[in-house]
């Protein structure tokens, strides 16, 4: 289940590791036929079932619906659903762009395309490779950060900071860029604005950090897909970005 600050129910998810797979499972429509999947190809007990993505407010937007999806993984992660799986499932009604299926490479199984009343499901899967899922999003934390040394307490390690938590009140202020995060919004922008020249691959270097993390309907999948770029180009072109924003306030 995840919550807005005040509380308020915005979606569930639903995920099922192999292990724990509740009575019903196998007669569930969503996740019945991932299991049988599984087992028939031999690696159920690697496997871990995603379905049933509900949001309670039908009117969501796509940087609320990508932050739901980023909270409910996070949880996963945190609460020890996800451990040594390396078989990933997921069955929906439709492939959103920032449900992160292909940012992490999931491919649909059109064998197990099905129909339950007026609803088509669709699954996707993914095989994480001997380090598993765990290992999977370590490797990309790590593209993420980088080998950025932006040097403690100086004006690029709060910007790099305020980048990260730009739609944050509270890690802004948490910054030494100011009190007030609208104040320190103002900052980072000018600085982003500062930090490239003209030309279009400095261009393309501003719009990976813009879309990336200023854009409300931005975010990383968000910003791969618009610049055409596989994850791992991705990944080195945002991390070029980031220190040139540092190497800019020096």
């Amino acid at each position: 289940m995840v919550r807005r600050a005040t509380g308020e129910a915005m979606g569930l998810m639903v995920a099922c590791p192999s292990e724990r797979l509740p009575r019903w499972a196998h007669d569930c429509i969503e996740i019945g036929p991932m299991i049988e999947w599984a087992t028939a190809a031999g690696h159920l007990a690697d496997s871990i079932f995603g379905h049933s993505i509900i949001f309670f407010d039908p009117l969501i937007g796509r940087s609320e619906f990508a932050e739901v999806v980023k909270v409910g993984n996070s949880a996963a992660f945190t609460r020890g659903l996800i451990r040594y799986h390396r078989i990933g499932y997921l069955t929906d009604v439709e492939r959103r762009d920032d449900d992160g299926t292909d940012f992490l490479g999931y491919v649909e199984v059109p064998e197990l395309r099905r129909v339950d009343g007026d609803r088509e499901l669709l699954t996707w899967t993914r095989d994480f490779g001997s380090e598993g899922v765990i290992g999977t999003i370590a490797d990309i934390i790590r593209m993420e950060q980088g080998a950025l040394d932006p040097g403690a307490g100086s004006v690029g390690a709060d910007l790099v900071a305020a980048l990260r938590g730009f739609h944050d009140d509270d890690a802004l202020r948490r910054t030494q860029l100011g009190s007030d995060p609208e104040a320190v919004r103002r900052v980072v922008r000018s600085a982003v604005e500062r930090a490239f020249g003209d030309s279009p691959s400095e261009r393309l270097l501003r719009d990976a950090l813009v879309r990336t993390y200023l854009d409300a309907d931005g975010g990383h999948a968000c910003a791969r897909q618009e610049l055409h770029m596989s994850r791992s180009s991705f990944y080195r072109h945002l991390q070029r970005a980031r220190q040139r924003l540092i190497d800019a306030s020096a």
